[in-house]
């Protein structure tokens, strides 16, 4: 599995995004809904995003790298 999604730090930066911190995740809440995977990566940080007009600029995001255990 692999999933980047916006961090609640998001909101500080306005670049994109959903506009409340329930929709959006850390690294705590994926391993805790993702806990039964074998985690592989899992960060958090600040990284240039150019995905179209509403979405560009400096962003905070979450980012998994996960696999089923064998």
């Amino acid at each position: 599995m692999i999933l980047e999604a916006y961090h609640p730090r998001q909101l500080e930066y306005k670049t994109g995004g959903p506009p409340v911190p329930e929709l959006m995740m850390t690294a705590e809440i994926l391993k805790r809904d993702f806990g039964s995977l074998q985690i592989k990566s899992l960060q958090e940080l600040d990284r240039e995003i150019q995905e179209g007009e509403g979405h560009s600029g400096i962003s905070a995001v979450v980012q998994l790298i996960a696999v089923r255990n064998s």
